[in-house]
Order: structure tokens, then sequence, then C-alpha cells
């Protein structure tokens, strides 16, 4: 577990979330600007105030005597009053213990903020939004639990895994294993990163042109099963992926709408292909080829090659 110095933390020490065009795995990106002083206090008030509760209910379960140690029974008695000796030494104890739960809930250092979080090798997601995903805004550091951290940033489908150290007082390393962009989604308001479970992110800065392209005007690829994000169909972007593998004269670039699903133009012989949705991709190969084996030989010119219909694949 990694360690930081301990001691209060001053205005120049704190460290602002980096924004911007991608960039190569970071060593460790912090998240974020602090909030301002009085929020943080009343913030912190509310998580003590719930925590001393608790530590209350537990204390109130504990059994009524305390256990003194034969050695200290024993100076009581050489002292002339071993009851008095072991109330001291409790109340000692307690004096020191009551002490320590003060220092640890009201020193700003045991308290977690945007500076203390490290995120690493982050390439494309932005450490200021998977701080606010992670929820642990104003929380002491004793009270942090590392596997809800790591459940909190899961929910975020361009994460595969997450790792994450907790040091002392109040530091956070959290190593990220993002997906990797398998394609390029062309919309017209917005070109996005895909990955391979159809998960989308807005492209920052210059897009790598040797990523393949669905290109979606209307985004009418968006998978309509999920709600709460923007994704793209992962059957339609598999499928996308195979042809282009399958066909290299596409360039790396297929289209979709609602009505034809994926088409892209072909060379030779010229053809506008629809190729449908994404089943059946090793049949309508199969039907592809025989068609363009058909357009060489015919002396009449095509302008579709429809095969979206595996029994029924025709030209006109």
């Amino acid at each position: 577990m990694s360690t930081k110095p301990s001691g209060a933390r001053t205005q120049s020490s704190r460290s602002h979330a980096a924004h911007g065009t991608p960039r190569p795995p970071s060593h460790g990106t912090r998240s974020g600007v602090q909030a301002p002083r009085p929020y943080r206090q009343a913030r912190r008030k509310r998580a003590v105030a719930q925590q001393m509760r608790r530590v209350e209910s537990a204390l109130a379960g504990l059994p009524g005597h305390l256990w003194v140690n034969p050695a200290t029974r024993a100076l009581g008695r050489v002292t002339g009053s071993g009851w008095h000796t072991s109330k001291l030494l409790s109340i000692l104890l307690l004096a020191g213990a009551v002490y320590g739960l003060g220092m640890v809930h009201t020193q700003d250092a045991w308290f977690v903020y945007a500076e203390d979080v490290t995120f690493v090798n982050l390439v494309h997601l932005q450490a200021g939004d998977l701080y606010a995903a992670g929820q642990v805004e104003g929380m002491n550091i004793f009270w942090l639990q590392p596997q809800a951290l790591r459940r909190n940033l899961l929910q975020n489908n361009w994460i595969e895994d997450v790792r994450i150290q907790v040091g002392l007082p109040a530091s956070v390393m959290v190593e990220v294993q993002e997906m990797k962009p398998v394609a390029l989604w062309v919309t017209n308001n917005q070109t996005y990163w895909l990955a391979s479970n159809g998960a989308t992110l807005p492209v920052v800065g210059e897009a790598d042109p040797s990523l393949p392209q669905v290109i979606d005007s209307l985004m009418e690829a968006r998978d309509i099963t999920v709600q709460d994000r923007l994704a793209i169909d992962p059957q339609v972007l598999k499928s996308a992926l195979a042809l282009v593998e399958a066909l290299p004269e596409l360039e790396g670039k297929v289209r979709y709408n609602r009505t034809v699903g994926l088409n892209f133009p072909l060379p030779k012989p010229p053809v506008w292909v629809y190729w449908g949705d994404g089943f059946h991709m090793d049949e309508k190969l199969v039907n592809l080829a025989a068609l363009r084996d058909m357009l060489r030989t015919s002396e009449t010119p095509a302008q579709i090659a429809d095969i979206r219909l595996v029994d029924r694949p025709y030209v006109r």
C-alpha cells in the first residue's frame, strides 16, 4: 500500500485534471479541481456524524467490563488500589482512542478529494469523469472501500479492468485498463471511437486513420436496447469489421442506414451493394462473389446488387 507524507495540505499542493487531446498512457493523472473549503467542511461534518453514529452503535454492544492485564492488577495491589489503577489505564486508553478518532475524522489530510486520486494508463478516458463516477468525494480514507470504487468504475463500458491501491493519510491510485478502439463511427454530428462491445467515446483531436469506419450520418445503427448511454449495435459493428477484412477494396469504409442496412460501393465491376443486417455472413459472401462474376461477363451494367435476402439475391 503506497503512502504519502501526512499533515495539512495547502492550496498550492492541489493539482487539476488534464483535458484535451488523446495522449499516450499516463503515468498518473490527478482528477480535478478541489471543491471550496466550506463545501468540504459541510460534507465532512455529515460524513463524520454518520460514521460516529455507527461507532456508538458498535460500542453499545460491547461487554460492560474491560479486561485488565494481570500485571496491571499486581501493580495495583502494590500501590494499594487495583481498582483505581485499572480505571486510570482505561481512561487513558479511552482518551487516546477518542483523540485518535478526532484526528482522523476532523483533519482535512484524512479525507479524499480530487487531488488525492491518481488515475494511471488513461488514453481516451478523462480523469475528472472517472473521479465523479467513483463517488469518493469527501470520504474518510478509513471508510473508503476499494471494491465499491472498483464496481462504480466498471460501470463504464469503456473500462475493461481496474486495480486500486490505497495509502495514508489519503492517497488513492487507480490503474485503469481501457478498451481499445476497433473502429470509428462517423455521423453528421460527431465521430466516435468504438470498442468491440459497441461502447462509444467522442473523438478528441485526430482520429487514427487506419481504423475502419462505419459511416452512418443519422446514427441509425444505434443500439436501441441501451437507454442510458450511446452505443452502436454490436452486430452491425461485428459485420462491418468482417466486411472490411474480407473485402480490401472497401478501403476500410462501410455505410449504414435503416432502409438497406450495411451498404457499400465496389469498384470492379462498379456496383453498389445492399448488404443488409449482420447475419448470414458466409452465405452473403458466397452470393456476392457469384453476382460479381455474373456482372463481369454481362453486357448490361448493373447499379445495385441486393443480397439482403440470402435465398433471393439479385441485381438491377
